[in-house]
């Protein structure tokens, strides 16, 4: 299913959840991401990230959706982390992007300067499920498991599947401070296979409308250089 088919059923069906896969949600939110003003390494982050919620059934296009509209430009640095020993604090907006975020803290899981090597506190992230791909991916790389710690809800994150109805609880959440940090042991990597989620049609409209922005705008020159400039009719 290509955007444009997407919209279309949208449009005959706009009550009905739109299914896309988990490769057509990376690819939508990589575009949105784009013209929110995310830097190209951060887009490929944060599709990855989207994409491997859809994979456990909650709607990452959506969470991502409610994190661009919730900051802004995505593209300023104020929302960076400023790493502190034991503290990761937000520039002077108060809030942590999560793609960010997760790709600091990804960048040296399982090496000698390994951030999730202790516990880490920090302040207000954005949409904390977008947070979670890149810790079951540290814990992946660690070889064992990370908590995550949000207000009453507690995931352990490693090479195994997630608790789905945290996870799922973890989705409603916008924004909110997070305790990370180690534990011993990994948990069997099996459980039922999650269904694809639903995509608000809303949501798909909203998305490409971040990604048109950075569309380049038709001139009357690139429609008359449009098509072949010859009559080929063998």
């Amino acid at each position: 299913m290509i955007l444009s088919d997407i919209k279309t059923a949208a449009q005959t069906h706009p009550a009905d959840p739109i299914r896309l896969s988990c490769n057509e949600t990376a690819a939508l939110c990589f575009k949105a991401a784009r013209g929110a003003g995310m830097a190209w390494g951060l887009a490929e982050e944060a599709a990855f990230a989207t994409g491997w919620l859809c994979a456990h059934g909650i709607d990452g296009a959506g969470a991502l959706l409610r994190h661009l509209d919730a900051v802004g430009d995505a593209g300023s640095g104020d929302l960076r982390p400023w790493p502190q020993p034991g503290y990761w604090r937000a520039g002077h907006k108060g809030i942590l992007c999560p793609i960010r975020l997760g790709a600091s803290l990804l960048d040296h899981a399982g090496s000698a300067q390994d951030p999730l090597a202790a516990a880490i506190r920090t302040d207000a992230v954005s949409m904390p499920v977008l947070l979670v791909p890149f810790l079951a991916e540290a814990g992946r790389r660690r070889g064992d498991t990370v908590q995550l710690s949000c207000r009453e809800l507690v995931l352990a994150l490693d090479k195994g599947p997630p608790d789905l109805p945290v996870l799922a609880a973890l989705s409603r959440i916008p924004a909110a401070p997070l305790w990370l940090a180690p534990a011993a042991g990994t948990r069997p990597a099996s459980a039922p296979d999650a269904p694809l989620p639903g995509v608000a049609p809303g949501t798909v409209a909203a998305l490409e409308a971040y990604a048109l922005r950075i569309t380049v705008p038709a001139t009357e020159a690139s429609r008359r250089g449009a098509g072949t400039g010859s009559n080929d009719n063998d």
